[in-house]
């Protein structure tokens, strides 16, 4: 697929979602990065727009420059932004209680402590994201698990095997110390990132290191 092709994807698709205002959008596509800029009301609608990208075929990666300008909507102040954030959290039964510590300066949120889980870092995140007033979110959290699997290589490249949308077979991946580094190639950005996804699953890893390349079917280039 060529740039100009996957262009006229992402323009429709965007334009197509009830979620975004896609008039206020600019989309550049080079060498199958797409490169978002603009402005958006919501930092809900700026996460929002990333993932719709994200799903469409033959997009190898995504740099953004949208600025979140909360036009014609009401924001609370950063203390009391804080106080809905915090709430959230402690609402939401899959986060360790008291773990996850909240700042707001001028809209952008501070997200520090200890999970046990990525997942449950990605749940802080849209917590946090899909408030008014919002301007960005600053992720400090660290991942923490109570305890390490006992062969996380064996478990990862299990995990891997068994997850449908995962196509390629030379995904390798190498434990030490908590950091899981990933290399071979995947087909797109969307099988890219359910390896990322199913690895964070494993027991034991806290950093993944990306070292994939992307390389589409010869029929797609």
């Amino acid at each position: 697929m060529d740039d100009l092709a996957l262009l006229d994807l992402v323009v429709e698709a965007l334009a197509v979602d009830p979620g975004i205002r896609s008039e206020r959008l600019r989309v550049q596509v080079q060498d199958g990065v797409v490169a978002l800029s603009g402005r958006v009301n919501a930092h809900a609608e700026k996460i929002r727009l990333a993932r719709v990208v994200r799903r469409i075929r033959g997009v190898v990666e995504i740099t953004t420059e949208v600025q979140v300008t909360h036009e014609g909507i009401e924001t609370p102040g950063d203390d009391a932004l804080c106080a809905r954030i915090a709430d959230g959290l402690s609402w939401t039964a899959t986060l360790p209680p008291g773990r996850v510590k909240v700042r707001v300066r001028r809209g952008w949120v501070v997200l520090s402590g200890a999970v046990e889980w990525d997942y449950q870092r990605g749940l802080c995140e849209d917590v946090a994201g899909r408030l008014a007033g919002v301007s960005g979110i600053v992720d400090l959290l660290t991942v923490k698990p109570r305890m390490a699997a006992i062969d996380v290589e064996a478990c990862a490249q299990r995990a891997l095997r068994r997850n449908a949308g995962i196509r390629s077979a030379d995904i390798t991946a190498r434990f030490v110390g908590g950091n899981m580094t990933l290399t071979g190639s995947v087909r797109s950005w969307h099988e890219r990132n359910a390896v990322r996804r199913t690895i964070w699953s494993v027991p034991g890893v806290t950093r993944i290191l990306d070292r994939m390349v992307t390389m589409p079917p010869r029929d797609e280039r």
